[in-house]
């Protein structure tokens, strides 16, 4: 995220996107065949690499799609002129001068 100037300060991207693919993925990593066919009314050979293959698809799709609905989302938020394309991204030089805390809870 620094190389591409990407500013998260908490870190929330890396924890939840890694996390959440790791979960994915996990799924047909560890799956045990009864319970697939209890869960998605599955029945037959249970292919655990075909299974790993799903899941990467279901991943690229979700990226696919955050990523189209946040793109959407900023592009709206932007505005229309360069010098006020942040403006309902980012608070007042005031408010930030001041910190948060102090603007946001008194």
């Amino acid at each position: 995220l620094v190389k591409f100037k990407i500013d998260d300060p908490i870190g929330a991207a890396p924890v939840h996107g890694f996390a959440g693919i790791w979960g994915v993925l996990a799924a047909a990593l560890f799956c045990d065949p009864g319970n697939l066919s209890d869960g998605y009314s599955f029945e037959g050979e249970y292919d655990r690499g075909a299974q790993f293959g799903q899941q990467i698809v279901g991943i690229v799709f979700i990226i696919l799609w955050v990523g189209s609905l946040s793109t959407i989302l900023f592009v709206a938020l932007m505005g229309g002129k360069p010098a006020n394309r942040t403006k309902f991204l980012r608070v007042s030089e005031e408010a930030e001068a001041a910190g948060l805390d102090a603007s946001e809870h008194g």
